[in-house]
Formats: C-alpha cells, structure tokens, sequence
C-alpha cells in the first residue's frame, strides 16, 4: 500500500469498515486509487492530494 494512502485508509477503516469489507488497490493514470468494497475509495488526484470520499459514479 503506497504510504500517501495509509493513514486515510485507516480513517476509513475506523469510520466505515466492520473488518469484513475488502480494499482493492489499482493504478490510474500513474496514481493509487483504493477501493473499499462497502463504496469507498482513497485516492492521490493530480495536485498529488490525498482525498478520502464515497464512490462517485
């Protein structure tokens, strides 16, 4: 897991996860994108900012 994503991720373990759901870790455009199977995802966008938010069709 890229270290930028860590501490978001724990966040949205704390907040959301029940320790059943699953991430994915997949690469756009160069960037990390993790995705929480209960409809999240932590992401870098392209300023290089870390952004926690619910999946956004």
């Amino acid at each position: 897991m890229p270290a930028e994503l860590r501490d978001a991720i724990a966040e949205v373990e704390r907040t959301v996860g029940d320790g059943r759901a699953h991430w994915t870790l997949t690469w756009l455009e160069g960037r990390p994108v993790a995705e929480l199977d209960a409809g999240w995802e932590v992401l870098l966008d392209a300023a290089g900012e870390v952004v926690a938010r619910p999946w956004q069709d």
